[in-house]
């Protein structure tokens, strides 16, 4: 998946955290590394995506 075929994009720090979202269905799409706003040391960042559900399939009959 790319990042623009998510719906859902999150950021998370942490590979606790990333292996969570990821038992949960999301798609892991980068790693980076940036200083944390927090504490200022570098920390591995994960961001991660969720696609869109699926629309129902209308018949072409019902559409006119």
């Amino acid at each position: 998946m790319h990042m623009s075929e998510a719906a859902v994009l999150k950021e998370v720090k942490g590979v606790l955290e990333a292996n969570k979202l990821l038992e949960e269905g999301w798609r892991l799409l980068a790693v980076t590394v940036k200083t944390s706003p927090e504490d200022e040391f570098q920390h591995t960042y994960y961001v991660l995506g969720k696609p869109a559900e699926p629309k129902p399939k209308v018949p072409f009959e019902k559409m006119i």
